[in-house]
C-alpha cells in the first residue's frame, strides 16, 4: 500500500493484481493505475517480469478517476512514452520534484490514458448506474454534460434535467460516487480540456472556452489544481 499513486504498465509479463480485494487481470501491454493507499498484490507471475513502475504525487487526483480498477491498452505511442520516460530517468534525469521535463512527460501518458479509458466499455466502478425509474440517472446526466460542457451546469439546472429537487440529486450523487454534481462537472471538464490539449490542435483560450473553464487563467488554475503542472505543456 502507497502514499502517492503508483501507474503499473505492463511491457509483457501478464498477471492477476489483487486491488482492495477485487481480482483484476492484466495483460500484457495494458496499464492500471494504483491511488494512494489502494491495497495491492501479485499473483500469477511469470518470470522475468517486463513492468515499469511510475510513482508520483498529484493534489488532485479526481481526474484520474476514470483509471479507477480499469486496465488500460496500452497502444504503441503510449509504450513508446513510457520507454522514453524510463530511458531519461536511467540517462541521469533528476528526479526532484521541479524537474518539469519529465512531470511534463509523465503528465501527458496519464492523459492519453485518460483518453484511452473513455473509450472502453463503461464499466468503471466510478460511474455506477443510479435507477430512477426512468432509466439510470448517471447517463442521463452525462448525456447532457457531454452535449453541452460550456453551458450551465449548475446542479439547479441539472436538477431540472433529471426532474428532482436539487438537494435530492446532490444526495443520490454523492451516496454513490462519493463526490457532489459539481465536483463530478468539473472532472469531466478537465477530462475533456486535457483530451484537446493532448491533440495539440487548439490554443488554451479555446479548450477553456468549449470545456466551459472560462478564460486561459482559469483554465490553468484549474490545471494546477488537478494535475500539479501547467496545461502548456499538452
Amino acid at each position: 500500500m502507497h502514499e502517492r499513486c503508483v501507474l503499473f504498465l505492463n511491457f509483457g509479463t501478464a498477471a492477476t493484481v489483487y486491488l482492495d480485494q477485487r481480482e483484476i487481470p492484466v495483460a500484457e501491454h495494458q496499464g492500471l493505475l494504483f491511488f494512494p493507499f489502494q491495497r495491492h498484490h501479485y499473483a500469477s507471475l511469470a518470470v522475468p517480469v517486463q513492468w515499469l513502475f511510475i510513482t508520483f504525487d498529484l493534489p488532485e487526483a479526481g481526474w484520474l478517476s476514470v483509471l479507477r480498477n480499469r486496465p488500460v491498452p496500452l497502444t504503441d505511442h503510449e509504450i513508446a512514452s513510457a520507454r522514453d520516460i524510463l530511458d531519461s530517468y536511467a540517462a541521469g534525469a533528476p528526479a526532484q520534484p521541479q524537474y518539469l521535463p519529465l512531470r511534463f512527460a509523465v503528465g501527458t501518458l496519464l492523459a492519453r490514458l485518460c483518453t484511452a479509458a473513455t473509450n472502453l466499455p463503461s464499466e468503471s466502478p466510478e460511474l455506477p448506474n443510479l435507477s430512477t425509474g426512468k432509466g439510470t440517472l448517471l447517463s442521463r446526466l452525462n448525456k447532457f454534460i457531454w452535449a453541452d460542457l460550456a453551458g450551465d451546469l449548475s446542479c439547479d439546472t441539472m436538477a431540472r434535467q433529471v426532474g428532482m429537487s436539487a438537494s435530492h440529486l446532490r444526495l443520490l450523487v454523492r451516496k454513490q460516487i462519493c463526490c457532489g454534481p459539481g465536483t463530478y462537472v468539473r472532472r469531466i471538464r478537465m477530462k475533456r480540456a486535457m483530451t484537446l490539449l493532448a491533440e495539440n490542435r487548439y490554443s488554451i483560450g479555446e479548450v477553456a472556452a468549449c470545456c466551459g473553464l472560462g478564460g486561459p487563467a482559469t483554465l490553468s488554475r484549474a490545471f494546477r489544481v488537478h494535475t500539479g503542472l501547467t496545461p502548456r505543456p499538452f
